[in-house]
């Protein structure tokens, strides 16, 4: 993960330096705005692995519908239900949201195992399941042999 950190870090700094090349020694750097992208990037190439590119546009998509939600007055009971502008562009974005988000989970499962978070929430949820099939075969008791061989998954 520190070696994702350093590699996003560096490209944030060739960007600058090439900046600084191109307009002389006085150059206007948006620092806010690399810093915003540098943290999206990163938190891209922890979650989605080899696939940060659609982790970055589905970073990008919250971020519009952030901007969206912080706009609505929120005071009206059901306001959020009605079909004007702003409530369309919510569920259009939330909609792209749940669907990349999907793609990359389907995309993940058939392709195998790369270790990040993405990976590492799966493989959680795959294991939940053990731990449902424990609770229902012991119940409040503990787990002795006899119970261990009434179980289907270990």
């Amino acid at each position: 993960m520190v070696d994702q950190i350093v590699d996003s870090t560096n490209i944030m700094i060739r960007s600058w330096e090439s900046r600084v090349e191109r307009d002389g020694v006085v150059s206007e750097i948006k620092i806010d705005e690399d810093l915003r992208s540098l943290s999206a990037d990163i938190i891209a190439r922890a979650c989605f692995g080899s696939n940060y590119v659609q982790g970055k546009e589905i970073f990008t998509k919250l971020r519009d519908l952030l901007k969206i939600l912080s706009k609505i007055y929120v005071g009206i009971p059901g306001f959020r239900y009605l079909p004007n502008k702003s409530n369309r562009q919510i569920w259009r974005l939330e909609n792209e949201i749940n669907s990349n988000i999907s793609k990359l989970i389907k995309q993940r499962q058939e392709e195998g195992h790369e270790q990040d978070l993405l990976q590492m929430i799966l493989e959680g949820a795959k294991n939940c399941d053990g731990n449902v099939e424990v609770l229902e075969v012991c119940g409040n008791g503990n787990l002795d042999a006899s119970k261990l061989r009434s179980m289907k998954t270990v």
